[in-house]
């Protein structure tokens, strides 16, 4: 599984705060963060194998394809940009994106000339639950599944 997230500076709706500007600065460089996130939407903690990534990247890129991550399990990504090759901004919202559940395949029939095969992908719990009326939230963005 993968998620490719591209990002993009947005008009400020807030009043700047005079220790993050600095005058004529340009963007320098990128940091995106993709972290492994529990059914509650907070980071996965202890000793558990989680999915953990902090990568830099040149001014002129604004996207990046996260590859290995697992199936049926949801993440946040964040991203921050650095100015003046020293001034590192605020991280950006986390926006949180599920990946599907495994396909699951079955070979039907093989003979000499033919195969049927059959696939299918079962909804996440969280969205059968949702469908159903018992009020689990979507843990992510409905336009971003």
């Amino acid at each position: 599984d993968n998620v490719t997230p591209c990002w993009a500076r947005a008009a400020s709706r807030v009043a700047p705060m005079p220790e993050l500007v600095v005058s004529n600065a340009c963007v320098t460089q990128y940091q995106l963060a993709v972290e492994e996130l529990d059914a509650q939407g907070l980071p996965v903690g202890g000793t558990e194998k989680r999915f953990r990534l902090n990568h830099y990247f040149e001014a002129n890129l604004s996207m990046f394809d996260v590859m290995g991550l697992r199936p049926n399990t949801i993440y946040g990504v964040q991203v921050r940009a650095q100015t003046g090759g020293e001034h590192w901004g605020l991280w950006s919202q986390a926006t949180r994106v599920a990946t599907m559940r495994q396909m699951e395949v079955t070979v039907e029939l093989i003979n000499e000339h033919n195969l049927s095969v059959s696939w299918a992908r079962d909804k996440p719990h969280w969205l059968r639950d949702a469908a159903e009326g018992e009020g689990l939230p979507c843990p992510a963005d409905p336009e971003e599944i």
